[in-house]
């Protein structure tokens, strides 16, 4: 059992480094299509109107992510795994909200974001940017699957804000230690 126990820890890790691999270049796309998205919005006009700032927020949410994405699969510093999880998720949902809303209303779009281009070139643009975005909202939903894939077989990272309420008495509590008699846990302290 020794020697099955070894081989299935060394799978484990080579799995895990794949599919930290596989994530930060996932995380290296996503940054890549949210600035060609802010880009876009900047060449429909280079002031934009408050449609075109939220789009950019969006842009800008969605850029952060993937820096939290970058950041957690090549450093040793990790992030709450719900934080990433929910940024995720946001992200995720506006892009695909706005690519909805770029495919079925574009003439109702541009007018909004008031563009001084001919119309054959912002609705090119604006095209563009549809791809981006249903390219960005695509990949976001992929590196959730892999994340919650990844935290689920124990390759994650997790949070370790607190171990629920511990008496002044007691003192600290090491957050990676496990229930025992010593630290039963809020659950079994609470009944």
């Amino acid at each position: 059992m020794g020697d099955q126990d070894k081989k299935w820890s060394e799978l484990r890790k080579g799995t895990s480094s794949f599919l930290h691999r596989v994530l930060r270049w996932l995380s290296y796309s996503v940054l890549a299509s949210s600035a060609l998205a802010i880009i876009v919005i900047l060449a429909l006009r280079l002031v934009p109107t408050s449609l075109g700032w939220t789009f950019m927020a969006f842009s800008f949410m969605a850029l952060a992510s993937s820096i939290l994405g970058c950041t957690n699969s090549w450093s040793s510093w990790t992030c709450c795994y719900g934080l990433y999880t929910f940024l995720l998720i946001a992200c995720a949902a506006v892009q695909g909200s706005v690519f909805l809303l770029l495919v079925s209303r574009p003439a109702s779009v541009l007018s909004h974001l008031g563009t001084q281009r001919s119309f054959s070139d912002a609705r090119l643009l604006l095209k563009v940017e549809a791809a981006t975005l249903l390219w960005t909202c695509s990949v976001d939903v992929l590196i959730l699957s892999l994340s919650c894939l990844m935290h689920r077989c124990g390759h994650g990272s997790t949070c370790h804000a607190s171990n629920g309420y511990v008496d002044l008495e007691e003192g600290a509590v090491d957050p990676d230690s496990k229930a025992s008699a010593t630290n039963p846990g809020f659950f079994s302290r609470a009944l």
